[in-house]
């Protein structure tokens, strides 16, 4: 399930095969973490202080956490240039390759969209793992546009992520003729307006940048921290670091349970 192909002739990780996932062992998972904080405070987030180390750790959780049964929805807001759109489709999503004037992306497995439909979702993302990175994510106040009947539609069917998943059955006359859609992965939303469902929030960490006209600019900051070498090897260890753990990361999550 993780590392499989976005389609049938472009594949999105470096793994190709058990050499490279040995290679994780060798991951110093410590100096993996300290150098996600160094880039992360490149930001500036409302709680920075706690915000910071959390995301650095979800970060770097990112490629195991379906395989150990939790996925989480965060929404990312702010004021505009504060930061959402380097952080999710940059940072995250992974759009930087293009252009050399966009954040360097520190994740393999992710997938950005804009302005996303339902259909485009579930299609896109059928037993998938990667995360999904939906910038522009808004619902307009006191409108109800095509747009924010798109949005709301894919907040719906996000309510189960977090809880084993969202079955979604389309097309067909009868039910055996429908077609049916597993789906279950990490979600990253960014929007200034976020929605005002309360049932969705209450599932969903929120997570505010904050404006800093004061502070460097994002490539200058990453590019004087890190080389391209650096960040590609940041990326593969952030891929295969914490494969070797993950029968000791769902024996802690069953004793926490147990504990909870």
């Amino acid at each position: 399930i993780l590392f499989e192909n976005l389609s049938r002739t472009a594949k999105w990780s470096f793994v190709e095969d058990t050499t490279d996932l040995y290679a994780g062992n060798q991951v110093d998972l410590k100096q993996i973490y300290e150098k996600l904080m160094v880039i992360l405070n490149g930001w500036r987030f409302e709680y920075h202080d706690v915000i910071v180390p959390y995301l650095a750790a979800y970060i770097m959780a990112l490629p195991i956490m379906r395989a150990v049964g939790n996925v989480n929805i965060h929404m990312l807001t702010g004021d505009s240039n504060s930061g959402k759109t380097s952080f999710s489709e940059q940072l995250l999503g992974g759009t930087r390759m293009t252009s050399p004037q966009k954040v360097p992306p520190v994740l393999e497995a992710a997938l950005p969209m804009s302005d996303a439909s339902d259909a485009a979702m579930y299609q896109n993302f059928y037993g998938s793992s990667l995360l999904f990175v939906l910038d522009e994510a808004e619902v307009s106040r006191g409108h109800n546009t095509k747009k924010d009947q798109r949005t709301k539609e894919l907040i719906r069917y996000l309510y189960s992520m977090p809880m084993g998943g969202v079955s979604i059955h389309r097309g067909g006359a009868t039910r055996d003729a429908k077609v049916s859609y597993q789906i279950r992965m990490p979600v990253m939303m960014a929007a200034i307006n976020i929605p005002a469902d309360t049932t969705f929030l209450s599932r969903t960490l929120v997570i505010y940048t904050k404006k800093d006209s004061n502070h460097e600019d994002l490539v200058a900051y990453i590019d004087r921290h890190f080389s391209f070498e650096q960040m590609e090897d940041l990326r593969r260890g952030i891929t295969t670091g914490l494969l070797a753990h993950i029968p000791d990361i769902m024996e802690r999550r069953r004793s926490l349970r147990d504990r909870l």
